[in-house]
């Protein structure tokens, strides 16, 4: 019974997302049933992600009732107004034993200061927003914040919009957490839901809790979906316990989190340099007139010439396309034009990417093309980073801000290239490069960076 009460602990399911062997449970006085819409006048709002609709417009009429439903977080189940939500607040007792920290890496002065702030925060159970630039080490400044936590006894969530993020997180808390069982959700996971202390999981996922985490933790809160979507971000709110803590984390700040700074609402830390004391890639711009046109002729011999001298220099090199069609018209053109080299690509439709990555990190490898789906969250040793057509309207400048990231993130290989081929200097190309040399600057003058 205790084990089918965990099921539903912080969280909120429809039926169908119950398993048949543990609906017996929904009798238990301990699971609250709550309708899963709520009808006001011409309006009828989903009790999940709490977005609210016209009902004319999502109106449901069959031959024997009339009910409504919402299309907005449809993708997790239809929630419709002749149905209920489950859900529990009880929660399993914590064992005796203490969450073990096995981390033998050491943080930086910097890094340190980042750390102890997060612990802090955390504790206070307060909110705080992490700034700290692209390969600077943010998961590894997040494990002292994390112990802390699960040794009180809280639950944690660590979250992210992009699948392949959370992925990467899994098995490096897992090694730093050893014997802490530790939840991995995402859309097309196979292994059931278990109830853990240390959930990673996407933002999504979210809408599937209710006040169930003493602690927050939002990577890449700048990235879409997340960014843009308030449905996630009320999600966030109400996944997390009223008093819990809330911090976010990013290497591009929004508008939105300025002015909750600016207000004096949130805390916000800085760290404008990497662990390893070596500046940020500066993309270096490329003219190449009508480049939407490559996949369908030759290689222009400028463009070409670079990408020899990435072969001759044995550099594996990340080429990032605006559009999956041109991403295999340009595949198709690469493997003509370069037959001996290794060539591969993924996109978010790709069933082998997750393969991919690794093979990536294998260095295996001359020339990879992606889309934007690897802007972030990934590190590869020995890589550079073309992005094609950077003047696209696809390109946001945080996304050519964390393309441009994918390099120099190892202490092994702290310098690389970045190239923006393009046609004409975009507003976020320029921004991209502005904000990249000010945040060098700004490392400069605190010391952080080698000279």
């Amino acid at each position: 019974m205790m084990r089918g009460l965990s099921y539903f602990s912080g969280r909120r399911l429809l039926l169908s997302e119950v398993p048949k062997e543990l609906r017996g449970v929904l009798e238990n006085a301990r699971i609250k049933q709550y309708p899963a819409m709520e009808i006001v006048g011409q309006t009828v709002e989903c009790l999940r992600c709490h977005r609210v609709h016209q009902r004319e417009t999502v109106k449901i009429v069959n031959e024997f009732e009339t009910f409504y439903y919402c299309p907005s977080c449809i993708q997790l189940g239809r929630v419709q107004s002749n149905l209920f939500l489950y859900s529990s607040q009880w929660r399993p007792k914590r064992g005796q034993a203490k969450v073990v920290l096995d981390w033998q890496g050491q943080l930086t002065e910097s890094q340190r200061e980042v750390s102890e702030k997060v612990r802090a925060v955390v504790e206070m159970k307060g909110a705080l927003l992490v700034h700290a630039v692209t390969g600077a080490g943010k998961t590894e400044m997040l494990f002292e914040g994390l112990h802390s936590a699960l040794n009180r006894g809280w639950r944690v969530a660590l979250v992210t919009p992009r699948v392949d993020v959370c992925l990467e997180l899994f098995p490096r808390l897992q090694a730093v957490f050893p014997g802490l069982e530790i939840g991995l959700l995402y859309g097309k996971q196979k292994q059931r839901y278990r109830y853990s202390p240390l959930v990673i999981c996407t933002t999504h996922q979210l809408l599937r809790f209710y006040q169930a985490f003493d602690v927050l933790i939002v990577d890449e809160v700048d990235a879409f979906p997340y960014v843009d979507n308030q449905m996630l971000q009320v999600a966030a709110v109400n996944a997390k316990k009223k008093n819990g803590a809330h911090i976010m984390l990013s290497a591009t700040s929004t508008v939105k989190l300025e002015k909750e700074v600016a207000s004096g609402r949130l805390e916000k830390i800085i760290l404008p340099a990497r662990f390893h004391g070596y500046p940020l890639p500066v993309p270096e711009g490329r003219w190449l007139a009508n480049w939407h046109q490559l996949g369908k002729g030759r290689l222009p011999s400028s463009f070409k010439g670079l990408l020899v001298g990435q072969i001759e220099q044995q550099r594996q090199t990340l080429i990032f396309c605006p559009t999956v069609d041109w991403l295999k018209e340009m595949s198709q053109l690469l493997v003509k034009e370069f037959p001996q080299s290794a060539i591969g690509s993924a996109h978010a439709k790709d069933d082998q990417r997750y393969e991919k990555i690794e093979s990536i990190r294998a260095q295996t490898y001359d020339f990879f093309l992606t889309t934007t789906i690897l802007e972030r969250g990934v590190t590869f040793p020995n890589i550079d980073v073309i992005v094609m057509g950077s003047n696209h309207r696809v390109y946001s400048q945080s996304a050519l801000i964390q393309m441009a990231g994918r390099v120099g993130r190892s202490n092994r290989d702290p310098i690389g290239s970045v190239w923006f081929i393009h046609d004409g200097w975009s507003r976020a190309m320029k921004g991209a490069v502005r904000e990249i040399r000010q945040l060098n600057r700004s490392a400069r003058e605190k010391g952080l960076i080698r000279e």
